[in-house]
């Protein structure tokens, strides 16, 4: 399962892509993308930029929406990609590279496992 996290940055949107069951490194992604700022973009922002979709569906096709969309290369492991499509109850599998030939994403690591054994537990607990 996938999912898609709208960013802002002082260059416009960035849809990050990832494994559901792993949350984002912004300062990593900051980094590799060059960017001095990088945040999660407000409900109202992802409600005005995916406009045709139901409030708190974000579909993993950023090009469609004119934002540039960043993989974790991790997805690129898995054979099947499934993602939620413009309404919360719908949802697409497909094979991933069919997925990477529609969308074209540029690729980052910059995802972190949620369950991470090597987080203290703290942290996890703040995730």
């Amino acid at each position: 399962m996938a999912k898609g996290v709208l960013l802002r940055s002082e260059g416009g949107y960035v849809l990050a892509v990832l494994p559901a069951t792993h949350r984002i490194d912004l300062k990593l992604l900051a980094e590799s993308l060059r960017f001095a700022t990088l945040e999660l973009a407000a409900e109202e922002e992802i409600e005005r930029v995916f406009h045709d979709c139901q409030p708190g569906a974000l579909p993993l096709f950023g090009h469609l929406y004119g934002v540039r969309t960043i993989v974790d290369p991790t997805l690129a492991q898995s054979h099947r990609i499934v993602m939620e499509g413009n309404t919360r109850h719908e949802g697409i599998r497909m094979r991933y590279r069919d997925y990477e030939a529609i969308e074209a994403p540029a690729f980052a690591s910059f995802a972190v496992p949620i369950a991470s054994a090597e987080l203290p537990t703290a942290e996890r607990r703040a995730n």
